[in-house]
């Protein structure tokens, strides 16, 4: 009889789906603005952000200006690009990933009402930053291992992004359980 409960438990098991291994990275910067959150179909596979070196913000709350640098961005989710974040103002900057790359980290400064610098880091080592390197750091980055970037999400006003969070998890290709394996920089290949 505690055979049968074994088989059975084990044959339960096999058939519930597989972890989701999905983790968020909580927003820094303001909370003014209207909330974002992009998505798109497959993977992330594009980032383009608009830096603007001569715009200037007046702080209300603290009573000082700084400069605002980045405005706006874009994430480009397989052939797509999903709609601007904030405003198309200054210079385009655009990293696209190749084959199998993946945004494993975000990086960046902020301050209490806006992100100022932004740095994108993939599984091939390459990093696209955009913004100035002033006020707070800040680092996002999966829990799990071999997870990447999935989806943005924050809060967006008329001078640009105040707020900015992530969300990673796994990213299976179609008819295969292949998965990137971003702490070894390698492919895993599952079994079932």
């Amino acid at each position: 009889m505690f055979s049968l409960v074994v088989i059975a438990v084990l044959c339960t098991s096999c058939l519930a789906a597989p972890y989701d291994f999905s983790s968020f990275s909580l927003p820094v910067g303001g909370s003014s603005g209207d909330a974002f959150y992009t998505q798109g179909d497959g993977r992330i596979s594009g980032i383009r952000v608009w830096e603007n070196p001569n715009s200037y913000i007046t702080g209300r709350s603290l009573q000082y200006t700084y400069l605002l640098s980045f405005c706006s961005l874009q994430v480009r989710y397989g052939t797509t690009w999903s709609p601007t974040i904030g405003r198309e103002v200054g210079t385009a900057q655009e990293l696209l990933l190749q084959g199998h790359e993946a945004i494993t980290q975000v990086s960046g400064k902020h301050s209490a009402s806006y992100i100022l610098q932004l740095y994108f880091v993939t599984s091939h080592g390459r990093i696209l930053v955009a913004g100035q390197p002033t006020w707070y750091s800040f680092n996002m980055f999966p829990q799990y291992r071999g997870a990447v970037l999935k989806t943005l999400h924050g809060r967006v006003n008329s001078a640009g992004i105040t707020s900015l969070g992530a969300q990673w998890g796994m990213f299976y290709f179609s008819n295969s359980r292949k998965r990137w394996n971003s702490c070894s920089s390698s492919w895993v290949f599952q079994t079932r």
